[in-house]
């Protein structure tokens, strides 16, 4: 481990493992590697702080662990896992900002792609083997990431349905949820880019196959393009637009409204992986006062 990350979690990795109370050196010494890590991971990675409540959360040893699973073996995830679960265990703080959490939250299908991911995938573009599937790759980045859309609402984009104006991109959405989303200032040049393509024709997202399926299109092209890390998916994509909304502090019916979502339930699959203030700022946004 780099010493400049060392530095940042020594006095937390120890103090942690210490209120652990290995039973003997062997495991101390496998519990202060595995915090170092996981710790560093935590705050480089994901850009989380630096608290037990959240870093031996069990979401986030979970995607800790598939982090690590591309580059160990499985024996060694394996006892990985079972030691910072443990360590969970013992230095469990209720969190009082989530509360319980349902069993269909738990789906790792909806977990936000981290900030180094998605600059993975963007890199990852000009690598696609053909110029259409490459076209196709930034399509589903750019308004899955930009404006938080479903698979079939971006196969089904038309050139027309993007209003570019002064005040930023606008998206008209059609279908079963129809609305208008703002996208992300960050992507409206990409987006523009991709008006200007070339190969679109009335549709954004180029294909031949005439289908009832967009979302079986879809993930043929990404497999046909990618593998393992390299490969993302659409729902993540819109998870990560609709975190990033959530710890901007975004109105919750205006987030409603521009996910084309009926009810608060639909966030519920979301919620394993949002961001849990300190119990500090929910004591003062929940008291508000001074305010009306």
């Amino acid at each position: 481990m780099p010493e400049r990350l060392w530095e940042q979690v020594a006095e937390f990795t120890r103090s942690a493992v210490t209120d652990a109370r290995p039973k003997d050196a062997t495991q101390a010494g496998l519990a202060l590697a595995a915090v170092a890590r996981i710790a560093a991971w935590s705050i480089e990675v994901k850009g989380l702080r630096l608290e037990r409540r959240i870093v031996f959360d069990t979401r986030n040893i979970s995607a800790y662990i598939q982090f690590m699973a591309i580059r160990r073996g499985k024996a060694t995830v394996k006892n990985r896992r079972a030691l910072l679960l443990w360590l969970g265990r013992e230095l469990a703080i209720p969190d009082l900002a989530r509360g319980p959490i349902s069993k269909a939250s738990g789906s790792e299908m909806h977990e936000p792609y981290t900030p180094a991911e998605v600059v993975r995938f963007r890199t990852l573009a000009a690598s696609r083997t053909t110029v259409l599937r490459q076209h196709n790759w930034w399509v589903l980045l750019t308004f899955g990431l930009g404006c938080g859309l479903s698979s079939s609402e971006i196969f089904y984009l038309s050139v027309g349905d993007v209003l570019h104006t002064e005040e930023g991109v606008r998206v008209r959405v059609r279908g079963h949820h129809p609305r208008t989303v703002i996208c992300l200032a960050q992507w409206e040049e990409q987006v523009l880019r991709i008006l200007s393509s070339p190969l679109i024709g009335s549709s954004l997202y180029v294909t031949g196959v005439t289908t009832r399926d967009p979302a079986t299109v879809i993930s043929s092209m990404l497999k046909k393009s990618s593998d393992g890390p390299n490969r993302f998916t659409v729902e993540r994509l819109r998870a990560t637009w609709l975190s990033q909304h959530v710890s901007s502090g975004v109105d919750l019916f205006v987030l409603l409204n521009q996910m084309g979502a009926a009810n608060l339930r639909a966030l519920d699959r979301f919620r394993p992986y949002a961001f849990s203030p300190p119990d500090s700022d929910v004591m003062s946004m929940m008291r508000r006062d001074g305010t009306l």
